[in-house]
């Protein structure tokens, strides 16, 4: 499976967090694969990553 290729390449962690897709609970992972049961524990991330995006050319989209 070429996900899993992925996640066995990717740099180990000791927690996995994926949303509730059925493939992803089929997959192998080197710590504790936790599932989220929606996005309220992501908000804050992405509200970061949007001001990165914002104010660092270098991560800058050519679109929003």
């Amino acid at each position: 499976m070429i996900l899993q290729s992925v996640i066995d390449t990717a740099p180990k962690a000791e927690n996995y967090y994926t949303d509730g897709f059925l493939m992803y609970q089929d997959l192998s992972y080197w710590g504790a694969h936790l599932m989220l049961k929606d996005k309220s524990e992501t908000y804050s991330v992405e509200g970061g990553n949007s001001d990165l995006r914002h104010y660092l050319a270098r991560l800058q989209r050519a679109s929003r």
